[in-house]
């Protein structure tokens, strides 16, 4: 198993990661609900499709973040310091190009916008969102991506949590005390964007304090190399995440994209808890790349496959049973579009599971620097939930896009683990049957009686004690069946939190 001294980082990081995600969920949920019952359905959505819109222009970087990542894991595996320096100056530089790129594609998207998107917000209201909401992009990768992205690869990411978590805290706070004022949608954005600019700066500070890197000396281009096949990951990635909301505004309205919003805030927001607590296990794999031990390796590769389909399985149950609840509580008097779409809500909770399965496989192709290879996969995975979500949206309409996402996913979890399993490290057939059909078989049963033993919920205290306790059945009953299945890893988990009973286990 990872080793005691390299699993204390990785336990820090999952820490600081699993709260930064708990601040978003927290930030994300009150401040959208504010917005709907102060500015109505319609203009958080414009808010939602806008934020998509700018969220594409980040394909325009070719890919740059993921190859930049890769390449900083050898010098730092080899503590080069120099050649740390010239791939560090090389990401910064290129960022600051794509960062006035990134300023035309900003002030083209506003003159654009107001004339596609159906809302209540006028030509000039539109327009100036836009551009506010991409003040802290600008800012993030002017000063603040290069440093984010060594940190990261370093394992120092809890640094980058912690700061994120505050400067996001603070300005929904903020933005909260604005609304009740009275302020418009576009003065509280703009305070807000102000506020996230800060993030980059001391990051900025962090890496200047721990690496001291000088900008004497030559740059490194090695690292553009990967940079092409980074952006079909980038673009697969982004399709995942960002083009089906598009895809509302542009054939349905801002309304519709209101509802999608709500629905996929909730199933985001569990998986990115599931990707912020398994994100920084690729550091893990990286810093070991240039000389793998095989052993060592096929051991993590396991582990880490099993621990994320217990993780995944055990928030996905959870969230398969309270998901249309919560919709109906968050969304109580809002009576301008109907929000509760139990299906699309189901459908979207296991498009999410799948792609959160299929985590473990990614992060180790990036960790061995397996881009190149793999663009085939993104590239699949992309143009499957293009077409069918277009195909598929003017037959059935929302749930169509959903089912486009969901079969996408299937697709590249299946083709990165066999991937994984012939190139990198071979993990056995009957490993990977009993591992998914023991989880999805669980996730099948909770999510079922779940369902039929939870009465209707009219408050949100008495939501947040069903949420609690639904929690904790779906915990117990999947550590149950994988202590049956799977004991050797249930200890190793246990180890951590009652070393003097199950032994400081090798981790």
């Amino acid at each position: 198993m990872v080793q005691r001294t390299k699993s204390t980082r990785l336990m820090i990081n999952g820490i600081s990661a699993l709260m930064k995600q708990i601040t978003i969920i927290i930030c994300g949920l009150i401040l959208p609900g504010i917005m709907i019952r102060a500015y109505g359905s319609s203009v958080n959505g414009a808010v939602s499709s806008v934020t998509q819109f700018i969220g594409l222009g980040a394909l325009l970087q070719g890919g740059l973040s993921a190859a930049a990542r890769v390449s900083f894991y050898k010098p730092l595996s080899e503590t080069n310091k120099e050649e740390l320096r010239a791939v560090y100056f090389a990401v910064k530089r290129d960022f600051i190009k794509f960062a006035a790129l990134y300023v035309l594609y900003i002030c083209i998207l506003s003159a654009i916008l107001p004339f596609i998107m159906d809302s209540s917000l006028d030509f000039t209201e539109i327009a100036s969102l836009t551009l506010i909401l991409g003040i802290s992009t600008v800012a993030e990768y002017l000063f603040g991506i290069s440093n984010e992205l060594i940190l990261f690869a370093d394992q120092y990411d809890f640094l980058n949590n912690i700061v994120y978590s505050a400067c996001l805290f603070t300005g929904t706070l903020i933005s909260i005390v604005l609304i009740k004022r009275g302020y418009s949608i576009i003065c509280v954005k703009f305070i807000y964007a102000l506020l996230l600019c800060i993030r980059p700066f001391v990051l900025c500070w962090f890496v200047k304090k721990i690496y001291g890197l000088s900008k004497k000396g030559q740059i490194n281009n090695y690292y553009i190399k990967q940079k092409g096949a980074a952006l079909a990951r980038s673009i697969a990635f982004y399709v995942h995440t960002n083009t089906d909301v598009i895809l509302i505004s542009l054939f349905l309205n801002t309304a519709w994209a209101s509802v999608y919003a709500v629905h996929r805030y909730v199933a985001m927001s569990v998986s990115n808890i599931v990707s912020s607590v398994l994100g920084n296990i690729e550091a893990v794999f990286g810093k070991n790349s240039s000389n793998p031990d095989k052993k060592y390796l096929t051991e993590n590769v396991l582990f880490f496959d099993w621990f994320s389909k217990l993780l995944s399985s055990v928030l996905f149950g959870t969230c398969l049973v309270l998901i249309n609840h919560f919709v109906e509580l968050y969304t109580a008097g809002v009576t301008d579009i109907e929000y509760s779409q139990p299906l699309f809500a189901y459908m979207l909770c296991v498009s999410e599971m799948i792609f959160c399965y299929g985590i473990i496989y990614s992060n180790i192709i990036m960790a061995f620097g397996h881009i190149k290879q793999t663009r085939w996969i993104s590239v699949g995975e992309a143009c499957i939930n293009i077409c069918l979500s277009i195909i598929l949206l003017n037959k059935i309409g929302i749930i169509g896009i959903v089912t486009g996402t969901v079969i996408a996913m299937i697709f590249q979890t299946i083709m990165n683990m066999l991937y994984v399993r012939k190139y990198i490290c071979f993990i056995p057939a009957s490993y990977i049957a009993k591992l998914y059909i023991i989880h999805i078989l669980g996730i099948i049963l909770t999510s079922y009686f779940g369902q039929m033993i939870l009465s209707k919920v009219d408050n949100f205290f008495l939501f947040i004690l069903y949420g609690i306790l639904v929690l904790a059945c779906t915990m117990i009953f999947f550590m149950f069946i994988n202590m049956i299945f799977f004991r050797r890893y249930i200890e190793v988990i246990l180890s951590y939190f009652c070393p003097a009973y199950f032994g400081a286990k090798d981790r």
